[in-house]
């Protein structure tokens, strides 16, 4: 069974994992930096179908309770910021009819 309902999209040079943060869900992670756009894209539409299958969330996956693209930005380099993948992702969402979201957060590396 599937148990992840969110896909981490790192654009940091760290690597990343949402299990060495505490409060953290499991997920998908997908480090923007190694892949292009339409690559990434290509790993979201993957993780999500995984996901609202019936080996994964299946219909838990609603407009309440969405599957959620979560971005990781880079503060030091704006062609990884929040800003700019969110652009870059936005056209999936509206293909899921509110089953999907994006949100996010910079970092700053030092």
């Amino acid at each position: 069974m599937r148990i992840a309902r969110i896909a981490y999209i790192n654009g940091t040079k760290k690597p990343f994992s949402p299990f060495q943060a505490v409060g953290l869900p499991r997920g998908y992670v997908i480090t923007r930096r190694y892949f292009s756009v339409e690559q990434v894209k290509a790993n979201i539409a993957i993780a999500i179908s995984l996901s609202m299958k019936r080996t994964g969330f299946g219909d838990m996956i609603d407009k309440n309770n969405p599957f959620i693209i979560a971005l990781v930005g880079d503060l030091n380099d704006q062609n990884y910021s929040v800003a700019k993948m969110m652009l870059e992702l936005s056209e999936i969402v509206p293909n899921y009819q509110g089953r999907v979201i994006i949100c996010g957060f910079d970092v700053k590396i030092e």
